[in-house]
């Protein structure tokens, strides 16, 4: 396997490493998948939640569908914390879904 993705990166100009996160993806449900292929996850973010388990991005789109967001970076590396220390599940999705992204905060400009 390990040749085999060396011999792919040098035809397409990726590094060892690069070539191993496009595999990963393939641990995406298709519904998670779709949303990666449609540019509504980043390719960075769908890695991370490529590690958690089939039930649990099942959870994770649903609660994507519902409440009309995607993680962020950091949010997807603690839902994979999370899913690896066996303590993730559709309440801990919706907390760390719900909360506000410094993007999404109000911000006041005074002038000068």
């Amino acid at each position: 396997m390990e040749r085999s993705n060396e011999l792919l990166a040098k035809q397409v100009g990726e590094s060892v490493a690069q070539i191993k996160r496009y595999v990963r993806l393939t641990n995406l449900i298709p519904k998670i998948l779709d949303m990666v292929d449609d540019g509504k996850i980043a390719f960075t973010i769908a890695v991370e939640l490529s590690y958690l388990k089939e039930e649990e991005q099942y959870e994770l789109h649903a609660v994507m569908e519902l409440e009309q967001c995607v993680p962020n970076i950091s949010q997807a590396n603690r839902l994979k914390r999370m899913s690896q220390q066996k303590c993730l599940d559709m309440d801990m999705i919706y907390e760390i879904l719900e909360e506000i992204k410094p993007n999404q905060r109000e911000q006041i400009k005074i002038p000068l």
